[in-house]
């Protein structure tokens, strides 16, 4: 027979308490271990989409109806240059826009900037006013600097607006916010002179 100081029933109280308070401390890390192995899920898997969307694209493949589209409707902008410097493109009837939507962490999109830069100086030219849209989380300061403002975009909801799955992707709109050309994916020799065309009022415009 099992003998000893009896228990009271405030301490067997609060030793059910104890338990109860470990089985829902184990229970919040759980939980919480899962959400963070959800959210990694999640980014990897929407990296792969953005390569896979890429490959297609350079493979000539029709891009998903979510991506960008000439005649589109896209919606104002307001945004802040490395610098401190607020943009706000509210698309008023002044300005056509040329965005460049790209990432420093994009090797494409780093390569192009020369490209981009002579891309810019015919844009200017005919009163087309340039930006790059940088999708990062913050605008690297050691990554290449080119003849345009660069803004920091990096918002979920703008870049789902302008439908914004890979970098990079250059994208024309006319003053009232109408897309009037777009691309994603490496800018070939045709398509270059293609954007230039539509620049320059060589072809049909919206």
């Amino acid at each position: 027979m099992l003998t000893g100081p009896p228990i009271s029933v405030s301490e067997s109280k609060l030793k059910n308490l104890r338990l109860a308070n470990w089985i829902l401390a184990g229970a919040v890390a759980v939980g919480l271990v899962s959400i963070l192995f959800g959210l990694l899920q999640n980014r990897r898997l929407g990296l792969e989409k953005r390569q896979l969307l890429l490959q297609l694209q350079r493979a000539g493949v029709d891009l998903p109806c979510n991506s960008p589209r000439v005649g589109d409707i896209v919606p104002p902008i307001e945004a802040s240059t490395s610098e401190g410097k607020r943009i706000s493109l509210n698309y008023t009837g002044t300005s056509r826009y040329l965005l460049f939507f790209l990432s420093f962490n994009c090797n494409e999109c780093v390569s192009h900037l020369p490209d981009w830069n002579e891309i810019a100086k015919r844009a200017t030219a005919k009163n087309v006013s340039v930006l790059g849209m940088v999708t990062d989380k913050g605008v690297n300061t050691g990554a290449p600097n080119p003849n345009f403002d660069i803004l920091t975009t990096h918002d979920p909801a703008l870049l789902r607006a302008y439908r914004i799955e890979i970098t990079p992707t250059v994208m024309l709109i006319s003053e009232q916010g109408r897309i009037q050309w777009t691309h994603t994916g490496s800018l070939t020799d045709a398509s270059t002179q293609e954007l230039l065309n539509v620049i320059e009022g060589k072809t049909v415009e919206y």
